[in-house]
């Protein structure tokens, strides 16, 4: 008995839930001018992120945020093209990488050259499988 008062009491509650949320979602459908669609995010681009504190109740993340700001505001310095690899350096990989080819291209053709061409003998076709007489044992 008890068991059913409870499910009858949930049922209840969430049927007025539903009709609760329902009425409010036919509210919104019909105001349509409170939201704004559009193709892309450019207008989110300049949207505060993270967390946000006001009139001091945060003093360090109210510093972090600042110290942000500033360096958003700075003047950005272009980046200087910082080389990992010298160019002296990349020429002599170069050079060492050409010859290692030239060295690998001319012995493959030296091994070809010095093997006779078998595409153009014909081809022996194999002996099948002969069975032995019974006489041979």
């Amino acid at each position: 008995m008890k068991r059913t008062k409870e499910k009858v009491e949930q049922q209840t509650y969430q049927k007025e839930g539903e009709d609760f949320f329902a009425s409010n979602a036919a509210k919104l459908a019909k105001s349509k001018g409170e939201f704004i669609t559009a193709n892309s995010y450019v207008q989110c681009e300049d949207l505060i992120e993270g967390r946000l504190s006001f009139q001091g109740e945060n003093p360090e993340l109210e510093r972090m945020l600042e110290l942000e700001e500033l360096a958003k505001r700075a003047p950005k310095e272009e980046p200087v093209d910082q080389k990992d690899v010298t160019d002296e350096q990349m020429a002599r990989l170069y050079q060492q990488a050409t010859t290692k080819i030239n060295v690998k291209t001319t012995t493959i053709r030296k091994i070809e050259q010095s093997t006779p061409d078998r595409s153009k003998e014909p081809r022996r076709k194999r002996a099948k499988f002969i069975k032995p007489k019974e006489d041979d044992f």
